[in-house]
C-alpha cells in the first residue's frame, strides 16, 4: 500500500507539471462529484422536477385559504319582445330595451373537513330601461355581505384526502430530488473513472511502446551477435507494431471519453483534462440494520409504500360515494335595497334568506356503482401485495448491497497488492531480459499482461467502491462520512 501511495503521488506530480504547462483541468473525484451535481445536465432536470412539485403544493396550501374575487358584466345589453301581464290579466307583447350592468366582490372559503363552502358578497347591479316609451334607472344592491354556505353531505371529500396526500407527495419530491443528486454522483463517479481509465491505458500503452523500442533495440544487437534466434526479434519487433498502433487506439478512444465528460460536465473549452486518481483515508464498514432503518425512514421509497396505500383508500371512498345517495344545504343569509338613484340603494335595506336542500337518489344503475366499488376494494388488496413484495425486494437489496460494500476493503486491499507484485515482477523479469539471464520474450510479454491487468484492476475495484458508496447515500439519504442526514435549502433552487 506504501507503494501505491508512492505511485499515486508521483502521478500526481506528473499530472500537475503537464496541467501547468498545458492550462489544463485538473480534477479530484470530488471536485467532479461537486460539479456534476451544480451544472450537469442531470441536475437542471431535477431541480425542474422538483420546483413544479413545489409550486403544486404551494396551489394546494393556496386552496386553504380564502379566495377573493371579483365579478362583473359591463353591461349587458337586451332588445327583444316579450309577453308582459296587464292588470286585467291579459299579456301584451312589447318590445323592451335595456342595459344590465352588475358588479361584485366574494371571497370563499373551503372547509376541508366537510368538503363544503363558505362564502361572502356584496354586489350592486343597475338596470337602465331604454325602451321607446322612455327611459328610468334603477339600482339593486347589497349593502352588506351576505354569508352563505353550501354543503354536500353525502359526496367524496377531495380535501379531506388531499390534505393527507399533498403533504406526503410534496415530501416524497423532496427526497426524491435529494436522491437525484445522488445519482448523479454516481454518475459523476463512473464518468471519472471511465476518463481516468483511458488516461491510465493511454500512459500504460505509452509506456508498453517505449519499453518494447528499448528491448528491440537491444534485440538488433543481441541478434547480430548470435545471441537470440531471429524468431525472437521478429516477435519483439511485431509487439513494438502493436505497441505504437495501440498508442494510437488509445488516444482516440481517451479523446472520445474526453469529450462525453465534457459534455456531462457542460465544460465549454477546449482545455485538456488530468484526473488525479482518488485514495481512501479511512474505510468504512457500515451495519445493514442500520442502513435498513435508515433507508425506511428517509427515503422517498418507503414514503411512497405508505402513499401507494392512502390513495387506493382514497379511490375506494370515492367509488361509495358516486353515484349513490346524494344530499346537497345551501343557505344564504344577507341584506338588499333597491332605488331609483344610486344613494337610495343603500338606504332601509331588507333581510332576504335562502335556503335549499337537495336530493339525488339512485334507483337503478345495473350494478355501475357495485362494479366500482369491487374494483376499488380488488385494488386495496393488489396494492397491499405489492408494496409487501416492494418491501422484501428492497430489504433484500439492502442486505446484498450492504454485504458488498463491506467487503470492498478487502477487495482494494488484495488488488492494490496484486498490482505492486505484478509491477515488480515485470520490471525484474525486463531486467533479467535485459541482464542476457535466461529469460524468454514469452516471459516478458506475460509479465507486461499480468501488470497491465492488476493496474487496471486496482482501479476498477476502487470504481466499485465509491459507486457503491453513493448508491448507499442514495438508499438511504445519509452521509456516512460525516454521519448527518442529507438536506437540501428549497429557497435556492427557487
Amino acid at each position: 500500500m506504501k507503494i501505491r501511495i508512492l505511485f499515486t503521488f508521483c502521478l500526481y506530480l506528473a499530472f500537475a507539471t503537464i496541467a501547468s504547462a498545458q492550462e489544463s483541468h485538473i480534477f479530484t473525484m470530488d471536485d467532479v462529484v461537486n460539479l456534476a451535481r451544480i451544472q450537469s445536465p442531470d441536475s437542471y432536470i431535477a431541480k425542474h422536477r422538483f420546483r413544479s412539485q413545489f409550486w403544486q403544493y404551494r396551489s394546494f396550501k393556496a386552496t386553504k385559504l380564502p379566495q377573493m374575487g371579483f365579478s362583473a358584466t359591463l353591461p349587458s345589453y337586451n332588445r327583444s319582445i316579450d309577453g308582459v301581464e296587464q292588470p286585467d290579466g291579459t299579456v301584451s307583447y312589447l318590445e323592451r330595451q335595456f342595459l344590465d350592468t352588475y358588479g361584485a366582490i366574494n371571497i370563499r372559503q373551503q372547509l376541508g373537513f366537510s368538503g363544503g363552502e363558505v362564502f361572502l358578497t356584496s354586489g350592486l347591479r343597475r338596470y337602465d330601461n331604454i325602451s321607446d316609451g322612455g327611459s328610468s334607472t334603477s339600482y339593486t344592491s347589497s349593502p352588506i355581505v351576505n354569508v352563505g354556505v353550501s354543503q354536500p353531505l353525502f359526496q367524496y371529500n377531495y380535501y379531506k384526502w388531499a390534505k393527507k396526500l399533498e403533504p406526503m407527495r410534496y415530501e416524497e419530491a423532496r427526497r426524491s430530488y435529494l436522491e437525484s443528486l445522488e445519482s448523479i454522483s454516481e454518475k459523476a463517479v463512473m464518468e471519472f473513472f471511465s476518463l481516468l481509465s483511458t488516461q491510465i491505458e493511454l500512459q500504460i500503452a505509452e509506456k508498453n511502446m517505449a519499453a518494447y523500442d528499448t528491448l528491440f533495440r537491444l534485440s538488433q544487437g543481441r541478434f547480430q551477435m548470435g545471441k537470440i534466434p531471429e524468431t525472437d526479434l521478429l516477435q519483439i519487433e511485431l509487439q513494438l507494431l502493436q505497441a505504437t498502433a495501440n498508442v494510437e487506439n488509445c488516444k482516440i478512444s481517451y479523446d472520445n471519453q474526453l469529450i462525453q465528460f465534457k459534455s456531462f460536465l457542460r465544460l465549454q473549452d477546449n482545455k485538456d483534462v488530468v484526473i488525479i486518481p482518488p485514495q481512501i483515508e479511512k474505510y468504512l464498514v457500515l451495519d445493514v440494520e442500520d442502513v435498513l432503518t435508515k433507508t425506511i425512514t428517509n427515503t422517498s421509497i418507503a414514503l411512497g409504500f405508505q402513499r401507494r396505500l392512502i390513495e387506493a383508500q382514497s379511490e375506494l371512498n370515492r367509488s361509495k360515494m358516486d353515484g349513490r345517495f346524494d344530499a346537497d344545504i345551501y343557505a344564504a343569509f344577507g341584506l338588499t335595497a333597491t332605488g331609483a338613484k344610486f344613494i337610495d340603494a343603500y338606504r332601509h335595506p331588507l333581510d332576504q334568506q335562502q335556503v335549499r336542500v337537495g336530493l339525488s337518489i339512485p334507483i337503478y344503475d345495473w350494478g355501475v356503482a357495485r362494479g366500482k366499488i369491487k374494483m376499488a376494494e380488488s385494488n386495496i388488496e393488489l396494492t397491499q401485495t405489492q408494496v409487501q413484495q416492494d418491501e422484501l425486494d428492497l430489504i433484500q437489496e439492502i442486505y446484498v448491497k450492504v454485504a458488498r460494500f463491506n467487503m470492498q476493503q478487502q477487495q482494494i486491499t488484495i488488488a492494490a497488492k496484486s498490482d505492486t507484485i505484478a509491477q515488480k515482477s515485470y520490471q525484474l523479469t525486463q531486467q533479467r531480459y535485459m541482464a542476457g539471464k535466461d529469460v524468454t520474450f514469452l516471459d516478458i510479454n506475460n509479465a507486461q499482461i499480468q501488470s497491465d491487468n492488476a493496474l487496471k484492476s486496482y482501479y476498477n475495484v476502487l470504481m466499485n467502491y465509491w459507486r457503491s458508496y453513493y448508491e448507499l447515500r442514495r438508499l438511504t439519504l445519509f452521509d456516512w462520512e460525516q454521519q448527518e442526514k442529507l438536506d437540501f435549502d428549497e429557497k435556492s433552487l427557487l
